[in-house]
This record gives C-alpha cells, sequence and structure tokens, in this order.
C-alpha cells in the first residue's frame, strides 16, 4: 500500500507567517515525510482564488528547492 501525504499550503495574510517562512515549513514538512517512508507528497494548485494562492506553480518550484 502506497501512502501519501496532500497540502493545501495555503497563505493567510491575516496570520504572522511570511511566505518564505511558508515556503521554507512546507519543504520541511515534505522532507519529513519522506524521511518517514511516505510515497508521495501531493500539492493542491488553486484556480481563480484571489487571496490565499501562494504561487502558480508550486510543484515545479518545490521540485526545485528538494
Amino acid at each position: 500500500m502506497k501512502r501519501s501525504i496532500f497540502s493545501v499550503r495555503d497563505h493567510d495574510p491575516d496570520r504572522s507567517r511570511s511566505l518564505p517562512q511558508l515556503y521554507a515549513d512546507f519543504i520541511a514538512q515534505a522532507r519529513h515525510a519522506e524521511a518517514l517512508g511516505y510515497d508521495t507528497f501531493r500539492v493542491a494548485e488553486h484556480h481563480f482564488h484571489a487571496v490565499r494562492p501562494v504561487c502558480r506553480h508550486p510543484p515545479r518550484r518545490t521540485a526545485a528547492d528538494l
């Protein structure tokens, strides 16, 4: 059986976490999932969402960071 984690990765501008910190936390979560043996780390892609999208192509961007 394969196990995966799904992340929505929303950014709430009313909270104190900056976008760079959000990405750092996101990448740390993906690395931790890999260390625990998860098969995949899936990411939501938001369309037509004015307030909370972080990046138009986060999977590509994260793959470059990992």
